[in-house]
């Protein structure tokens, strides 16, 4: 049996349906138990749990093969580093107490870094955790930007005519679809071929620029004139704010955005044939995101 955490999130829920499909058996692990409810359709057990409740979690994992676990988003979170880091510590004793022999956790391109990378921080914290559990054998999956990520810059697009983040237009780093993550995921963990302590970079379909990416949106939505916008401090934070984005997440994406600026969070490993992903960002944008900016047509 496999245990999935996040499974009614974009990666999670990829990799219980993956699983599902290849006839394993899957306990899904989630806040909302009702929001599992399609994969509990699809043959999978629904295991109710917070993260952070690590008593329960230890016998979610209990009697499992392997398990794929990750820190969920908190955009309202206060302290976000601080919550990371408790679900880090209880995902990490979980997993010691549980006796699991095989995790997969994901984590983020530049989390070889203590500082200076925003959230990820977080996620360094928590693959040093994780990395002292013995005997556990561990894959850190470090992914590349998300492209649904660009759902969040669409309402500008919608409103204002251009697409706007907070990193420099020329930059070109790895993007990557979520979906690719779980459907990689799920394979490593069908075949449980990693041991000891690792991770490998998952760097996306392309390495590609803020301006090349409105290029491509604006192709799909019928405005081949879209422009790119570097947005700086003093719009975000009113922006994120009216979205319900705590200062204290506000800061750490802040000082994301500063570190993929800089080339502090950039790969460390070679684009090869394993660590490329088939997604390309024109085929997300045509089959995802075009949704999101029909108002525009």
């Amino acid at each position: 049996m496999y245990v999935v955490a996040g499974a009614s999130g974009n990666t999670g829920r990829v990799v219980a349906e993956e699983l599902l499909a290849r006839d394993q058996k899957v306990r899904v692990v989630g806040r909302q138990a009702q929001k599992l409810s399609p994969l509990v359709s699809n043959g999978a057990e629904a295991f109710e749990v917070d993260l952070q409740d690590t008593p329960t979690l230890t016998r979610a994992l209990t009697g499992a093969k392997a398990a794929y676990m990750l820190i969920p988003p908190d955009p309202a979170s206060p302290d976000f580093l601080a919550y990371q880091k408790r679900i880090a510590d209880s995902i990490a004793r979980a997993v010691a107490d549980s006796g699991i022999p095989y995790l997969v956790f994901l984590s983020s391109v530049g989390a070889e870094h203590p500082e200076g990378t925003g959230p990820i921080k977080g996620l360094h914290y928590a693959e040093v955790t994780l990395s002292r559990i013995e005997p556990l054998d561990l894959l850190c999956v470090r992914a590349a930007y998300f492209m649904e990520n660009f759902f969040m810059a669409m309402p500008a697009v919608q409103q204002y005519g251009f697409l706007g983040t907070d990193l420099a237009p020329d930059i070109r780093i790895p993007m990557i679809s979520t979906g690719d993550i779980g459907r990689y995921v799920a394979q490593r963990l069908e075949k449980l071929d990693f041991t000891g302590k690792g991770f490998r970079e998952l760097l996306g379909h392309a390495d590609l620029s803020m301006n090349e990416a409105a290029k491509i949106i604006g192709a799909a939505i019928g405005k081949p004139d879209l422009t790119y916008r570097q947005l700086d401090e003093s719009i975000l934070r009113p922006a994120f704010a009216e979205a319900g984005i705590s200062s204290s997440v506000t800061d750490l994406y802040l000082e994301m955005g500063q570190a993929l600026n800089s080339g502090l969070i950039k790969a460390t490993q070679p684009r090869t044939s394993e660590n490329t992903t088939p997604t390309s960002f024109e085929e997300f944008v045509r089959q995802q995101l075009v949704t999101a900016a029909a108002p525009v047509r």
